[in-house]
């Protein structure tokens, strides 16, 4: 009869638990994964930001289009440019638009609320990527609306685009018109990894989306 062995952390020479180098490996490991799992949650939360602003952008354009054929008057699309992260009284960060009726070309109503992108997403004012924003805005004065959203007041800028009772826009642009989106990060100047296009037809109106 074998006698009965003593349990293998009681046994001369047997060390229980783990050893600094063991614990150390686990956390090195741990921290990479961290890592990797921050890096694709970053990358992910970027998609989905840019595609909920493109989205957003696509439908004030088309709803504008559709109101202008509907009411057989001018409806004018306004990309509000407003103070950069840094709180600088220059900006480029187009980060906002809104909808307006024209009907004497002289009155103003709007026929939304101003439509905020993510905060992270701008639309760029380079001639390179987004010509109709490239020229420069006109500050805000009375009657355009006060922004509520973020305390931003009377503290912007606009360009707009608008949508004739054909549907096609005017002035009309040479070549094609087009604006896009991309992180704040890079800047008004800066190269875009991820981005999206949006692209208006001069002639009729129509809208493209375009991603990389």
């Amino acid at each position: 009869m074998n006698p009965k062995l003593p349990p293998l952390a009681s046994r001369p020479g047997h060390r229980g638990g783990f050893t600094l180098v063991e614990l150390l490996v686990v956390m090195a490991i741990m921290a990479i994964l961290t890592a990797l799992s921050v890096s694709a949650f970053r990358s992910v939360n970027t998609a989905l930001n840019l595609s909920t602003a493109t989205q957003a952008i696509v439908s004030e354009l088309s709803t504008a289009r559709q109101t202008a054929l509907t009411l057989d008057e001018t409806v004018q699309v306004r990309f509000y440019q407003f103070p950069d992260t840094t709180g600088a009284a220059a900006t480029k960060e187009y980060q906002a638009m809104q909808s307006f009726r024209t009907k004497d070309n002289a009155t103003y109503v709007a026929l939304d609320k101003v439509i905020l992108l993510p905060p992270t997403i701008m639309i760029s004012s380079s001639s390179t990527y987004s010509p109709p924003l490239s020229g420069t805005a006109t500050p805000a004065a009375a009657p355009a609306p006060s922004i509520q959203a973020n305390g931003i007041g009377m503290n912007y800028s606009y360009l707009y685009v608008n949508f004739k009772s054909n549907g096609t826009i005017d002035p009309p642009t040479s070549g094609s018109w087009f604006i896009t989106l991309y992180e704040k990060k890079y800047g008004a100047a800066g190269t875009p990894v991820n981005f999206t296009t949006v692209n208006v037809d001069p002639q009729n109106g129509r809208l493209r989306m375009f991603q990389p």
